[in-house]
């Protein structure tokens, strides 16, 4: 039962038929926009980490959340499709293309059930024709899938609401595709964990006031109605074990006790001297980090883990070396005399190259990827700790069950919801808390979940949002308060109208408007409250990119709410269909396929690479490799497409390690006493730069 907005009966099918038209010919429009960025614009540093790091580790390194960029649902559904289609941009960005499917799918079967005609066009229009939401549906993140997600799950949610007011017997299990739908954008971005629980405690709230108010309901489910699914049931479980075990399996590893201390001290050289050599620490990748050096020696100043060991002398100092040690806990390595010479294996820009065999280790581990490791305590200790952290997990999941099976008996019993009602939300909320517990308390205690704003709701998530949302654009002056006090006149009419007006009133509780209104309030609620036991940052830009299509979608229904009253239908299209306007001529202006705006220091990377073979060319130096220095943030996007375009003449380094290269990447000002510019990125702000020769 559709909680559509009455229409005159002679026009309804005609103009329903033209509008479903409409629709699918907007989406398409969309749809070609996301497909056109998706090949073109330059892979970003978030998206190359999530494949570097991620994607092409193979099957196990998928569930591995050890930073905030694994959104590990893009990340299996991007190893899945490369296994079929590559490793290109394209192929790395299908799954969100997929996301941006769902999300016009539904959001035409949401307006549709509830609006008809034009308002449904121009509220499609208004939903859709935004560049900056638009532009994740085209980028390798979790933000597109969960926003496709989000869209199904507000579909169902809604459509729930009809059912249980229609006295559907099978209502719940329409509930359970909205929390499933919710639960599955939580793994492609951990931030719709607020929109969850908020949607948990709207429909609960939903469910007790129709159990108050009327005599129907969904006292028992039907006979035969709860079928048994063994293939979910096994593919659940296996993701269950694979996400908690990768997780608590690659934390066990983490202790400092599981390591033992590095140092490394050289022989002959004066204090001075030692400090023009350099001790490195070999990294996934093939980076080096550079060990501090200290007055005993080069040492981290705790243990950690440590895969291998690089040193470079200055050539002038070399001859002065009369021994090198390498103390791994409580063993020392030396290398003096023809051994420390034999250590010499090449030199770069004027430094002595000592590359310290694999030799130079304490037993290695067993297990994977601990193997690497040359200061593994043993894994005696290690299987210990991962046994501890497993039975506590296992305990607490099962207290957690317990309590909320409890709770759901309860409830029953006090005739306050229904079993089969409370089964689908309380278990919805405990087999979301297996999926994601273990790997949010892992990010929180390792300082992951870091990114976002310090000031304040109103203005990081808000105004941050709204800016984002204009996409840099400049209209008027104050525009972001416009929009704001726009978004909120539209609310508080809708409110008062719906207590003063009976038309109106008659359609709200049934509506989506007010649901919506509850969604964002619980949303921001749950948010709030976390803060003072968690002191997450506030949300900014994409982390809070789930609000722009609630808060869309809210001014959409709010406004529609209108039509309720016959004299206010023509004013209703009108609102609407300015709007409509407004953000297509917003998307006109501002539409590219060059850049994603929260990652503009990356939008001339394939530039970059395309103008460094044609330099290369130029300068005569295609038989020779080719050095290039960037900063870190650079480093990343650029790895991958030196992999992806097999360019092996290209050695890439990071300043300030990488010195003395044959081209410089720069987001910075330049001393053109020694060096010259080749060519200004203005898009990305860099410059490639030389030394003078």
């Amino acid at each position: 039962m559709a909680t559509a907005f009455p229409v005159d009966p002679p026009q309804a099918r005609p103009a329903e038929n033209t509008s479903r038209t409409l629709l699918i010919a907007l989406g398409v429009v969309f749809f070609g926009y996301a497909v056109l960025r998706a090949p073109r614009v330059s892979l970003t540093i978030d998206e190359a980490i999530t494949f570097n790091d991620y994607v092409s580790r193979g099957f196990w390194g998928l569930f591995k959340i050890d930073t905030a960029n694994n959104h590990i649902l893009n990340t299996l559904a991007t190893w899945l499709v490369t296994r079929i289609a590559g490793t290109g941009v394209f192929a790395l960005r299908i799954p969100n293309l997929l996301g941006h499917i769902a999300f016009l799918v539904f959001s035409i079967r949401l307006l549709n059930r509830h609006l008809r005609g034009a308002a449904a066009v121009a509220g499609f229009v208004v939903l859709n024709a935004n560049p900056y939401v638009l532009e994740f549906f085209s980028l390798s993140r979790g933000y597109g899938i969960s926003l496709g997600l989000l869209m199904a799950s507000l579909y169902y949610l809604f459509r729930f609401m009809d059912e249980l007011k229609a006295g559907e017997p099978l209502a719940s299990r329409t509930l359970a595709k909205a929390l499933g739908a919710a639960g599955t954008a939580v793994l492609a971005d951990m931030a719709l964990l607020f929109v969850f629980l908020a949607i948990v405690v709207l429909a609960f709230v939903v469910i007790v006031h129709h159990s108050r108010t009327a005599t129907g309901g969904i006292e028992a489910a039907p006979p035969g109605s709860r079928r048994r699914h063994p293939l979910l049931a096994t593919g659940l479980i296996a993701r269950l074990a694979l996400i908690n075990g990768t997780n608590l399996f690659r934390n066990a590893y983490v202790a400092e006790r599981l390591f033992a201390d590095v140092a490394v001290s050289m022989s002959g050289l004066t204090e001075q001297e030692r400090g023009t050599a350099a001790v490195f620490q070999k990294e996934f990748g093939g980076n080096l980090e550079n060990i501090p050096l200290r007055a005993d020696g080069w040492r981290f100043d705790r243990p950690r883990f440590v895969t291998g060991l690089q040193a470079m002398i200055p050539e002038a100092l070399w001859a002065k070396v009369t021994s090198l040690e390498i103390r791994i806990g409580a063993r020392p390595f030396v290398f003096s005399g023809p051994e420390l010479r034999a250590l010499a294996s090449g030199s770069d820009r004027g430094r002595v190259i000592l590359a310290i065999p694999d030799r130079v280790a304490l037993p290695r581990s067993q297990f994977s990827p601990m193997k690497t490791g040359i200061n593994w305590n043993g894994d005696g200790p290690y299987l210990v700790r991962l046994g501890e952290r497993a039975l506590i997990v296992v305990l607490l999941f099962g207290l957690f069950g317990l309590a909320l099976r409890g709770a759901g008996a309860l409830a029953a019993r006090l005739r306050i919801i229904a079993r089969a009602q409370s089964r689908v939300l309380l278990g919805g909320v405990w087999l979301l808390a297996a999926f994601i517990a273990v790997p949010i308390y892992f990010l929180h205690t390792g300082q992951e979940l870091y990114w976002g704003g310090k000031v304040g709701f109103f203005h990081d998530t808000l105004l941050g949002l709204i800016q984002d949302f204009l996409y840099g654009r400049s209209y008027v002056r104050g525009q972001e308060y416009i929009v704001f006090s726009i978004l909120s006149a539209a609310v508080i009419l809708f409110l008062a109208a719906a207590l003063i007006d009976r038309p109106i009133r008659r359609f709200t509780p049934s509506g989506p408007a007010l649901a919506l209104l509850a969604l964002i309030l619980a949303t921001w609620g749950f948010f709030m409250g976390e803060r003072p036991f968690f002191g997450l940052p506030y949300l900014l830009g994409r982390t809070a990119i789930f609000f722009v299509p609630l808060a869309v979608l809210l001014f959409i229904f709010a406004v529609a709410s209108f039509q309720a009253h016959p004299r206010l239908r023509a004013a209703v299209i009108g609102v609407l269909a300015a709007a409509a306007v407004a953000s297509a001529a917003h998307f006109a202006l501002s539409a590219n396929t060059s850049f994603a705006s929260e990652w503009m220091p990356d939008a001339d990377n394939k530039a970059l690479i395309s103008d460094l073979q044609a330099f290369r060319s130029e300068v005569g130096a295609a038989d020779r490799t080719m050095r290039l220095a960037v900063r870190w943030p650079c480093n990343p996007a650029l790895r991958y497409y030196v992999r992806q375009e097999r360019l092996s003449w290209l050695k890439l380094g990071t300043i300030p390690v990488a010195d003395a290269s044959d081209v410089y990447y720069l987001d910075e000002a330049f001393d053109p006493g020694r060096m010259v510019l080749l060519k200004s990125y203005p898009l990305s702000g860099h410059v490639l730069v030389a030394p003078r020769q």
